[in-house]
């Protein structure tokens, strides 16, 4: 079972998505459309910066929310796959919804623009702030109960059993960093525009509910898992009362993973700019395959993966090209395959031999042919085949630079492009 989760606030670096657009034109085509339901390039901004701009909550929600459709758009494109659950990082629930056909995605970033401006303005400066917590959630919740004196201060975000995000009073959250200094426990404020997901919140959440209630939201096609109590839903009146909630209810992600897992998860697939929620999959949930995608050699590996899965599960059919060896593999007896297997060589033995790295290994097997064996599950080398491929290529080193190359040349087309567009 395969899910698809999404980044949120934070994510955001100046270039995010342009090589993938620079190759896509169904993820050109999110960007543009952003364009048009904005009335502004944000585009321009995502990949030219300034990053003092992208860092302003009103352009930074919509810049991700867009920048992650775009990638989705690019992975649907070239893979195929379609999870079968999906569940996104406070702003990312909004891009969940996008991808389960919930929302329009011209509706999604406009309410999201909005949704950055009233979270920025709900607060004055300077009176809320936000700090990590290297705790799990009940040590945070001690923290807080203890240091709020009468003010604001709860967890924002569970992100995963050593880290909480709490927020609230700007004094109270540093009286309660101090306090998590004094009993051993790691403790940073962090730099933030506004203390998201806390009561300070509330003038945001009541007007956001008036838009929302204007927006149209279809029932989801697939289910979401909310960020505020991580329950699956559908229905389009409970994706609205969720989304409002949301704004001052902490985000749950260590329970989202976990229900994931729960639901039978057993590979995820982190769409958008940043790495950061893959990272936490793999410290809740060590069941679970979590990997990104955010870069053309990311689209190239689980481009790949797509493939031998594809052949592995008997659909063929859906494969775009299955790995030579894997045909052969499939037209052997037993005797013939059990004599092959003595003969094969391991996956990290041959990510040394040719100073590799995993992605590396995926787009050579997708892109030119790099011939595999999948025996029990696992990638496999047979090392006459392998030298036969690395002379057909030219060698490693020769394949670097022509990739390289077309990787210049491509962005090349790519800045032309955005100065044409920019006139």
């Amino acid at each position: 079972m395969l899910s698809f989760v999404f980044p949120g606030q934070g994510s955001q670096s100046v270039g995010m998505a342009k090589a993938v657009v620079g190759q896509s034109p169904a993820a050109r085509r999110i960007f543009e459309e952003a364009n048009t339901a904005l009335g502004f390039d944000l585009m321009a901004l995502c990949f030219n910066g300034p990053e003092s701009e992208l860092q302003l909550t009103t352009n930074s929600q919509p810049a991700i929310l867009c920048a992650s459709v775009a990638l989705l758009r690019a992975l649907e494109d070239r893979t195929g796959l379609t999870p079968s659950v999906v569940a996104g990082h406070s702003l990312g629930e909004y891009t969940a919804l996008v991808c389960a056909g919930a929302f329009a995605f011209a509706d999604a970033i406009r309410i999201v623009r909005l949704r950055g401006q009233l979270m920025q303005e709900a607060v004055p400066p300077g009176v809320g702030s936000m700090a990590a917590i290297g705790a799990a959630g009940d040590v945070a919740d001690a923290l807080c109960r203890d240091a709020a004196q009468g003010q604001v201060l709860s967890p924002a975000n569970y992100n995963s059993p050593s880290q909480t995000v709490i927020a609230g009073h700007t004094a109270a959250v540093q009286r309660a960093v101090k306090l998590a200094t004094d009993r051993r426990i790691a403790a940073k404020e962090l730099k933030v525009s506004a203390p998201f997901h806390c009561a300070l919140m509330q003038p945001a959440a009541d007007k956001l509910k008036d838009a929302l209630a204007k927006v149209t939201l279809q029932d989801a096609k697939i289910p979401v898992i909310s960020n505020v109590d991580a329950v699956a839903y559908q229905r389009a009146n409970e994706a609205r009362e969720r989304l409002t909630k949301q704004v001052t209810a902490p985000v749950r992600w260590e329970m989202i993973t976990r229900k994931l897992g729960d639901m039978g998860v057993k590979a995820l697939i982190e769409v958008g700019p940043g790495k950061v929620l893959t990272g936490l999959t793999r410290k809740i949930r060590q069941d679970i395959a979590a990997a990104s995608c955010e870069t053309p050699a990311d689209l190239d590996a689980l481009a790949a993966r797509a493939e031998l899965q594809a052949y592995k599960s008997g659909t063929q059919a859906t494969a775009k090209a299955a790995p030579r060896a894997l045909k052969d593999w499939a037209d052997m007896t037993k005797d013939e395959r059990d004599q092959a297997i003595t003969e094969l060589v391991e996956f990290d033995k041959v990510l040394a031999q040719l100073e590799a790295k995993p992605h590396d290994i995926y787009r050579w097997i997708s892109v030119n042919k790099l011939p595999t064996w999948l025996v029990d599950g696992e990638l496999k080398f047979h090392p006459v085949q392998l030298d036969a491929w690395l002379g057909t290529i030219g060698g490693i080193a020769a394949l670097k630079a022509k990739e390289a190359a077309e990787a210049a040349a491509l962005a090349a087309e790519a800045q032309t492009a955005d100065a044409k567009h920019a006139k």
